[in-house]
């Protein structure tokens, strides 16, 4: 019984994996009454049956609340929880909770499905002294080992060359425990990459990858991932957490990886512009410049002039060649 939220998961005997343990799988929801169906019959069709599935309703003003409950009434595995709306970070938290006597915990979202062996797949890699097992996501780089070091691990979430989704992941139980409460719900974006940091600092170990796709993303129009527009403002915030979430002795350590993509950031936010000097006199950019010339961070003679160089002139003759070679591209 979580004391929190007064709600008991419900456990099955099942089971057919090298992990001693049951699985607990947290979807939230919120709003998601076309899609929760597949989601949750994709996990009932799991070849790993050792599982508690905790449904989060999020205060959601459509159907997902009733489908959720139709689905629990029929099957043993599945709680649900009702709440107000207070966002993913915030109800994966309570339905972590909500997954006593399970091992590991792995999350979905409510508009995606995972593939049949996905579970066993991941609990099949999982190992003693492994607490974090990964597969392949979209949108992210193809790791090239099979183990990441803890320091291989971490650094490519801060650079987001490894997967910073919580979903398509699994994770021991009491290690998120003690983390996920620490997750900033003050982040509209960017929350489960922090939320990845503090369980893999606290794991202090590296990361089994399973180098197949075991998760399904679905594109759905009109998401946060494609309506969000990144601001400088909302880009330092996610550093300051980034920052917070790494061990204050390692920090030094991992400040370079986080220049690597607060730079990738920087162009994306109009620092390749011939004139960016309204970018130039945010916290943003002065926290990365300082942080640039504090550790010796090498750039490239054109990303220096496009980093420090405040005249449009300048700056023209840096992207010009570029310009030039993308237009004679497009006239072949």
């Amino acid at each position: 019984m979580d004391t929190n939220t007064g709600i008991t998961a419900k456990r099955s005997d099942a089971g057919n994996s090298p992990v001693k343990g049951r699985v607990g799988i947290v979807v939230p929801a919120y709003n998601a009454e076309s899609l929760i169906a597949e989601c949750i019959e994709s996990i009932q069709a799991q070849t790993y049956t050792n599982l508690a599935l905790v449904l989060v309703d999020d205060g959601s003003h459509d159907r997902t609340g009733k489908i959720c409950d139709e689905y629990a009434e029929k099957d043993s595995r599945i709680t649900v929880i009702h709440r107000e709306n207070g966002g993913a970070a915030c109800a994966r938290a309570h339905g972590v909770a909500a997954t006593e006597g399970c091992e590991f915990i792995t999350f979905i979202d409510a508009d995606d499905t995972i593939v049949p062996t996905a579970l066993q797949e991941l609990c099949s890699a999982a190992e003693d002294e492994c607490d974090i097992v990964t597969s392949l996501a979209d949108r992210y780089p193809t790791p090239e080992k099979e183990y990441l070091t803890h320091e291989e691990y971490v650094s490519g979430l801060i650079t987001c060359r490894v997967s910073v989704e919580p979903w398509g992941k699994l994770f021991r139980r009491e290690i998120v425990m003690r983390e996920i409460e620490k997750v900033p719900h003050h982040l509209i974006l960017g929350e489960d990459q922090v939320m990845n940091l503090l369980i893999a600092f606290a794991s202090h170990k590296g990361a089994k990858v399973i180098k197949k796709k075991l998760y399904n993303y679905r594109e759905v129009e009109g998401s946060l991932f494609h309506t969000y527009k990144r601001t400088p403002e909302s880009e330092q915030r996610l550093h300051e957490e980034i920052m917070r979430a790494i061990p204050s002795e390692e920090r030094a350590l991992y400040l370079k990886h986080t220049i690597e993509i607060r730079l990738r950031r920087y162009k994306e936010l109009g620092g390749a512009e011939t004139d960016c000097t309204a970018l130039m006199q945010t916290t943003f950019y002065k926290k990365l410049r300082k942080d640039i010339e504090a550790t010796g961070y090498r750039l490239s003679l054109s990303k220096r002039v496009r980093f420090y160089s405040t005249s449009p002139f300048v700056r023209a003759l840096v992207t010009l060649p570029r310009n030039l070679l993308l237009r004679i591209k497009g006239k072949r």
